[in-house]
């Protein structure tokens, strides 16, 4: 359940609660992970989820079910996405990046 979408690309092995839901990478897969997480972080995913998901309070509730109706596309143009996906992803992992937004959610 969420107001706004954050999903996350995970390298270290965290552990999460049981309200999370997981996109595991399997071989031969169709979509690559991190064109996954920057189409499902867009404004258009965001729009789709209030359109579609079991609306909450202020948020929408999205299930395993639900999230596997989420319109992908599938393309050979993946790497473009993936290239931003990258580049903020080095950005938001650099020291002084954590530094300045450690205490942003307090």
């Amino acid at each position: 359940m969420f107001s706004t979408n954050e999903f996350v690309y995970d390298e270290s092995n965290l552990f999460v609660g049981m309200s999370c839901i997981l996109i595991i990478e399997k071989n031969n897969c169709e979509y690559n992970l991190k064109y996954l997480l920057g189409i499902l972080n867009s404004k258009f995913a965001l729009n789709w989820f209030f359109q579609n998901g079991k609306k909450r309070g202020g948020g929408v509730d999205i299930g395993v079910d639900k999230l596997r109706t989420f319109p992908v596309i599938k393309t050979s143009n993946q790497e473009k996405i993936k290239k931003i996906v990258d580049e903020v992803l080095q950005l938001t992992n650099s020291k002084d990046y954590i530094n300045n937004n450690q205490n942003s959610e307090l």
